[in-house]
C-alpha cells in the first residue's frame, strides 16, 4: 500500500516541476515547437497553457481525494494518477515535438465546429470528439494542455473503473493490479492524449465495471451502466457495438442455470446480436466477405511507415478461422523486441513481451475450469472479438499498440486472476 501523504507529496512534486519546466529552456522551447508540429498554434500563450494543465493534474488529484475511493486504496490511486500525468505533461509533448501527433487536430479544429463531411463511421467519431472538446473549452478555456490532461483524467477514471470492477469479481483490493495497469506504457502514454483513445478507455471502463457488478450481484443499475457503456463506446467507434453485445450474450446465456429461462431469453439475446452486426455492417458498408476484402485494401493502402505490414485478405469464413490465430497475437502481443525501431516501439515492445511472459504463466497455473466462470468468459470472448477484429482490420504496428489501450485493463485482469497464487486447504490428520 502506498500512503495517501506520500502520493500527495508526489502529484505535487510532478505539477510544481511541470510549472517550472515551463519557463526554463529547453523545455520551454520544446513545449512551443512541439505545439506547432501539426498545427500553428493559435492559442494564448503556450507556456501560460501548459501552466494551465498543470494545475489543473493537480485539481484532477484532489477531486480523487474527496471522491469515495476507499482509504485503504486512495494513497495508490492518487499515486498512479500522478505518474500518468507526469506522462501527459513531460512525455506526450517529446513524442509530439520529434513525430507529432494528428490527434492534436481536436483542440484546434475544436474552434471551428463547421459543419462535418461524413464519409465513415471514423468520421462521425472524430466529429463527436471535436463537439466533445469544444464543449471542455467552453468551461476551462482554451488550453491545449489542460484539454490534454481533462481527457488523460478520463482515461485514468476508466482504468480505475475496470480495476473497481476486479475488485467485485475477485472480492479484495489488489492495488499492485491498478498499478500494473496504469502503468503499462501502451496504457500510460496512449491514454494521456487530446483524442478518442481516452473517452472511449472511459467507456469500456464503465462498461466493465457494470458487467463484472453484474455477474456478482444482479442489480437493474448494473444494467443501465452497462447500457451507458456501450452507448458512450459506440458514440465515439461504432464497431464497437457488437464487440461489446456478443460476449455479454455468451456470458449471460451460460450465467442463466434453469434450462427455461434460457429458452425464453436466447431469443432477445439473438436480436441483440443480430442488430449489432447490422448496425456495424452499416456503418462500416460491409456486408460480404467480398466487401470486407476490400475494405483491407483499403486500410493497407491508407497505412504507411515502417511499422505496416501486409493483412491477409479475409474472403471466407474458413479464411477467417484459419488467420483467427495470427490476428489475436498480432493485436496483443506486437510488435516484438525484433520490430522495435525506436524508442517508443522499443517501450510498446517491451510492455509486449511482459504480457506475452504473464500470459504463458497464467496459462501454466490456470485450470480448466476456472474458464468457464461468467466473468471470466466474458473477458476472454472480449479480448478474443477485439483482437481477431483489430488484427485483421489495422496494418500498422504502431496503431494496433495505440488501439490496444481499448482492451489492455481487461486482459491485464484476466492474467492477473489466472496468475494468481492459490490458496490450498489442509485437513489435518485424525
Amino acid at each position: 500500500m502506498i500512503s495517501r501523504e506520500r502520493a500527495i507529496a508526489l502529484l505535487v512534486t510532478v505539477c510544481v516541476l511541470a510549472m517550472t519546466a515551463s519557463l526554463l529552456p529547453p523545455f520551454s522551447s520544446l513545449i512551443s515547437l512541439a505545439a506547432n508540429n501539426v498545427y500553428p498554434y493559435t492559442g494564448p500563450d503556450i507556456h501560460l497553457d501548459y501552466f494551465m494543465g498543470a494545475f489543473l493534474g493537480l485539481l484532477c488529484g484532489f477531486i480523487l481525494l474527496v471522491s469515495p475511493i476507499p482509504r485503504a486504496i486512495s494513497g495508490t490511486v492518487i499515486f498512479c494518477w500522478a505518474l500518468k500525468l507526469a506522462a501527459a505533461l513531460f512525455l506526450v509533448p517529446v513524442y509530439e515535438f520529434y513525430y507529432g501527433l494528428d490527434i492534436d487536430g481536436y483542440f484546434f479544429f475544436s474552434f471551428m465546429p463547421e459543419k462535418p463531411i461524413i464519409t465513415s463511421s471514423g468520421n462521425i467519431g472524430t466529429w463527436h470528439i471535436r463537439v466533445l472538446a469544444w464543449l471542455l473549452f467552453q468551461v476551462i478555456g482554451p488550453s491545449f494542455h489542460g484539454g490534454k490532461v481533462v481527457f488523460s483524467f478520463m482515461g485514468f477514471l476508466g482504468i480505475y473503473l475496470t480495476y473497481r470492477g476486479a475488485v467485485r469479481f475477485m472480492k479484495q483490493e489488489k492495488p499492485i493490479l491498478l498499478i500494473l495497469t496504469t502503468l503499462a506504457p501502451t496504457c500510460l502514454f496512449w491514454s494521456s492524449t487530446l483524442g478518442k483513445d481516452p473517452i472511449i478507455l472511459f467507456a469500456i471502463g464503465v462498461y466493465t465495471h457494470g458487467c463484472l457488478a453484474l455477474f456478482s450481484d444482479y442489480r437493474k443499475r448494473h444494467i443501465l451502466e452497462i447500457a451507458a457503456g456501450i452507448f458512450m463506446a459506440s458514440f465515439v467507434r461504432s464497431y464497437f457495438l457488437p464487440i461489446m453485445a456478443i460476449p455479454l450474450a455468451i456470458a449471460y446465456l451460460t450465467q442463466t442455470r434453469r434450462p427455461v429461462v434460457r429458452l425464453l431469453i436466447f431469443p432477445v439475446v439473438l436480436m441483440g446480436v443480430f442488430y449489432s452486426l447490422t448496425a456495424f455492417s452499416e456503418h462500416m458498408k460491409i456486408d460480404s466477405f467480398d466487401a470486407f476484402s476490400a475494405y483491407q485494401s483499403k486500410v493497407a493502402s491508407n497505412w504507411k511507415g515502417g511499422s505496416s505490414f501486409a493483412l491477409p485478405l479475409i474472403d471466407s469464413p474458413i479464411m477467417l478461422l484459419m488467420v483467427a490465430p495470427l490476428a489475436v497475437f498480432t493485436a496483443l502481443f506486437r510488435p516484438t523486441l525484433f520490430e522495435a525501431h525506436n524508442a517508443f516501439s522499443l517501450a510498446a515492445a517491451l510492455d509486449n513481451t511482459f504480457l506475452l511472459v504473464l500470459f504463458f504463466y497464467a496459462w501454466s497455473r490456470s485450470r480448466m475450469r476456472e474458464f468457464f466462470q461468467t466473468a471470466i468468459l466474458w473477458m476472454g470472448c472480449f479480448v478474443v472479438i477485439w483482437s481477431i477484429m483489430y488484427g485483421v482490420g489495422t496494418g500498422n504496428l504502431g496503431a494496433i499498440s495505440r488501439f490496444k489501450i481499448q482492451v489492455l485493463p481487461i486482459f491485464i485482469t484476466v492474467l492477473f486472476y489466472m496468475a494468481r497464487k492459490r490458496t490450498t486447504i489442509r485437513v489435518a490428520a485424525p
